[in-house]
């Protein structure tokens, strides 16, 4: 490292006039210091103080009275290795009195230290420093350390009173002509002292006093001085050729060593001014003159001062000598304490000679207004002002203040001298602060099931009754801001409240799923906030805790405080009550993945594949509905007791909930027959199975032909108990229809054989005006009952076996689909005879018999008689 500085800034001690005791007054040793090295160029000063020297030149500070010190406090302290827990000593007229180690600031004594009035030393000693590159005292096995430390004053902590103030800079005036190695170490062998750098030909130092009184003494310490009176070779030395002055009244020439003037001035209260200007040695060379440390005694005037040079106002909280600081936000409707302070001149410090009634006000303003040079809000709006009175020897009161019933969101308080009549001295707190609404009111309401609006609180959490409203679709939410009395405050306004979600439960259904709710966007209007577009996605009841809503924007201006450290929960605005919001049902139904499976009908052959039905034959509409909410998603707890489409056939009533199934085909639209339905929502999704069946026109037992009607539409318009349903009428699938009957040959044969004979399906072709095979029938039963003379079987034993088909053979169950047929015998005692064979009765099909003649043949129409003979 390069070579250590000694850079400490010469202390001057003012006996500040602070009149009468106040509870607490840490005295307070101003200036920077900077212990180390040269190789950190971001502390004040650049050349350091090196550990050995802080010890040995220490630093000289003065107590008007007796003190009892308990700690040191090391202000705005940095590390260049923040990481390292260097230790640091603390010495007091010469004695260790206290040490730390790690990164704190404040090091404790190792017993209180009580101290006379008069003048004393302090000395901080950095541990695991390095001097002239070589390590020293470090405790990381002799690895040099850049653990410089620096701090812009020393406070010594006691509980008593102390008139000085002390401002501990060592100072350089003259110019940079002189060699700079002249400036080192106090060594005398060398004639060397520091600073190295000057602070111009003429310093001045500013000082203020409360109240009038005589400068006694000046005192400087370690004056050196460096001229061109006294050679020696090149370099040159002599005495100090700078002169003192005070208000521009010359008090004396410096010399070196330790000087004291005896000035016996009187001065006024206010700010004065010391100077030292360096004296010129040539034209193009001013002596440069340094010293360590400056001392100001006084004695003061029997009669303190009354008017202060300032008020303030803050937390009450804070300690009793403080002066400034922050007010955190405040609640309309409820009461607060403030201190209220009174300042000396200068503003340093409490005024504790003062005493008397001030007039206190609080200005309120809705905007962040422009100040004046009281600090006052111009064109705030006075709400509320009394009168406090200052006790003697304090410089502090505590003013309570009444509850303001309206929120605010800048607020400041006024202090004006004397508390009648025309002040004197105003003053407004330094700390701009919030009066915020209490709390919120907060209401859930509706136009109707589709709207937001006002007409109606949506509050249910039934699983049925009014009120309702469709998943998805806006409802509105409102905020009310209302105080600490419940009283609205109009003046909330400009802010937008947050829905925390973590506070938003299910209450209808229990066990279900949480839905997605939006609050939207909000709006405040004469201190109510609103949205109009806040949605919920599912079916149910929700409700909003307690704290579910919050705005902590209203109060921003309080979120920077930092004496008190501002409160987030302090500065937040929260809702009062538990909000239930409900109840909210599907806002419309989606059908999807529908077909029609055909001839389901009992009279027909199961599981049948047919491309088509007949009139009056059942058949079988499959889909899958889902109930959604506006923006299509499914409502996943529309099941159970909120799932209000029943699974049963239509009555009429669609208060009780319809399937509406129809057709698009105008001929067949009053024709369709709900028979029954299958299904159960689970997670608002069904897969529904619905007999349907397409009914014949006229009556039994003839009906009217008519048709056929290919690729006819089969619809479902479902509407629940709610009156939800779907967008439009929905097209489940297509299917064919046809006008049908069971139509059956004639047949002759003799009587002494088995009489073979057909039957087949056919359709009523509208166009033709005529009967057409239903050549794609392969799933139609049919039966016949033979009539009395006749036989139907294998043989003539009438065993019900004599079904037959080209197609297909079934035996036992007295049914076979066509075309096909069986075999009659005649079992009559005479020559045979005609016998009409009818089908036994068919659900949806007309009955065609046909003629059995037995003994006959139908032969020519030219033969008048034909007879066979069989041997």
């Amino acid at each position: 490292m390069s070579r250590g500085r000694a850079f400490a800034y010469g202390c001057l001690v003012l006996l500040a006039l602070l009149g009468a005791s106040a509870a607490r007054a840490d005295i307070v040793l101003q200036g920077y210091q900077h212990i180390g090295d040269t190789a950190s160029a971001a502390y004040t000063p650049r050349d350091p103080v090196q550990r050995s020297e802080m010890r040995a030149y220490p630093s000289r500070f003065h107590l008007s009275g007796n003190a009892r010190i308990t700690a040191v406090r090391l202000e705005n302290l940095v590390r260049e290795r923040s990481s390292e827990s260097a230790k640091l000593w603390v010495y007091i007229d010469g004695t260790l009195r206290g040490m730390i180690e790690g990164n704190t600031s404040v090091i404790p004594l190792y017993a209180p230290l009580n101290l006379d009035a008069g003048i004393h030393t302090i000395a901080v000693d950095g541990a695991c420093l390095s001097r002239e590159n070589k390590p020293e005292d470090c405790k990381n096995g002799g690895q040099q350390s850049e653990n410089d430390i620096g701090f812009s004053a020393i406070t010594l902590v006691s509980p008593d009173n102390s008139t000085s103030i002390n401002l501990n800079q060592r100072r350089h005036v003259g110019d940079s002509d002189d060699d700079s190695d002249w400036y080192h170490d106090h060594d005398a062998a060398n004639q060397s002292w520091y600073p190295d750098a000057t602070e111009g030909n003429t310093l001045s130092i500013p000082f203020t006093l409360q109240q009038s009184a005589t400068l006694d003494q000046i005192q400087f310490y370690g004056v050196r001085d460096v001229d061109y009176e006294r050679c020696i070779l090149f370099f040159c030395w002599g005495p100090v050729s700078a002169d003192v002055f005070v208000d521009g009244i010359r008090i004396g020439k410096l010399a070196d060593g330790n000087i004291t003037f005896t000035t016996n001035i009187a001065l006024a209260p206010g700010t004065h001014t010391l100077a030292v200007a360096s004296n010129a040695i040539s034209s193009s060379d001013n002596d440069d003159v340094s010293w360590d440390d400056l001392i100001l005694t006084f004695t003061p005037n029997a009669t303190p001062p009354l008017t202060p040079g300032a008020f303030n106002a803050f937390e009450d909280s804070l300690p009793g000598n403080a002066i400034t600081g922050d007010i955190g936000t405040q609640i309309a409707g409820l009461g607060f304490p403030l201190r209220l302070v009174a300042l000396n001149i200068a503003k340093t410090g409490l005024n504790t000679a003062f005493s008397g009634d001030v007039k206190v006000e609080i200005l309120g303003s809705n905007t962040a207004p422009p100040l004046d040079a009281n600090n006052c809000p111009i064109g705030a709006t006075l709400l509320y002002d009394t009168t406090a009175t200052f006790p003697t020897g304090r410089g502090y009161v505590t003013a309570s203040f009444p509850a303001v019933p309206e929120a605010w969101r800048h607020a400041r308080v006024r202090i004006s001298y004397p508390a009648t009549g025309t002040p004197t001295l105003v003053s407004c707190s330094g700390d701009d602060f919030a009066i915020r609404p209490d709390h919120f009111a907060v209401t859930a309401m509706h136009q109707d099931w589709e709207n937001a609006g006002n007409a109606e609180s949506l509050n249910s959490t039934a699983t049925s009754g009014l009120p309702k409203h469709k998943a998805g679709r806006p409802f509105a939410l409102f905020a009310e801001a209302r105080n600490a009395l419940d009283g609205k405050t109009a003046n909330y306004a400009g802010s937008t409240p947050l829905v925390n979600a973590s506070n938003i439960s299910l209450l209808t259904p229990a066990g279900g799923v949480l839905g997605a709710f939006d609050a939207g966007n909000w709006t405040t209007v004469t201190g109510v906030a609103q949205t109009l577009n806040a949605t919920y996605s599912d079916v149910g009841a929700i409700r909003l805790a307690v704290g579910a809503i919050t705005d902590s924007t209203f109060a921003q201006t309080d979120a920077n405080d930092t004496n008190p450290v501002s409160d987030a929960a302090r500065r937040t605005i929260f809702s009062a009550n538990p909000l239930d919001i409900g109840r909210f049902v599907p806002d419309h139904f989606a059908i999807s993945a529908g077909s029609i499976q055909n001839r389901t009908d009992a009279a027909t052959l199961a599981g049948c594949a047919n491309p088509f039905s007949y009139l009056d034959e059942q058949f079988d509409a499959l889909f899958t509905i889902t109930a959604q909410n506006a923006g299509n998603g499914t409502t996943q707890n529309y099941a159970g007791a909120l799932a209000h489409l029943p699974f049963a056939v239509d009555n009429g009533n669609p208060a009780d909930g319809e399937w509406g199934f129809g057709t698009s085909s105008a001929a067949l639209a009053s024709r369709v027959k709900h028979l029954g339905i299958q299904g159960t929502f689970s997670g608002g999704v069904a897969a529904v199975r619905s007999s349907l069946r397409m009914l014949r026109a006229g009556s039994a037992p003839g009906y009217t032909p008519d048709g056929p009607f290919p690729n006819t539409p089969i619809t479902a318009n479902p509407l629940d108990m709610d009156g939800v349903g779907v967008a439009a009428v929905t097209s489940i699938a297509s299917t064919n229809l046809y006008f049908g009957r069971l139509a059956a040959d004639n047949a002759y044969g003799s009587e002494l054989a088995p009489l073979p004979m057909w039957a087949r399906t056919q359709y009523w072709d509208s166009a033709s005006n005529a009967w057409r095979d239903m050549a794609g029938d392969t799933c139609t039963l049919f039966a016949i009952a033979p009539p009395a003379e006749t036989a139907l079987g294998q043989s003539s034993a009438n065993d019900g076996r004599g079904y037959w088909s080209s197609l297909d053979y079934s035996s036992g169950n007295g049914r076979l689909h066509p075309p096909g047929g069986w075999l009659l015998w005649y079992t009559g005692a005479g020559p045979g005879g005609t016998f009409p064979i009818a089908f036994a009765g068919h659900s949806y099909l007309l009955g065609q018999p046909g003629i059995a003649s037995f003994g006959r043949f139908q032969g020519n129409k030219r033969v008048i008689y034909w007879r066979e003979v069989f041997n």
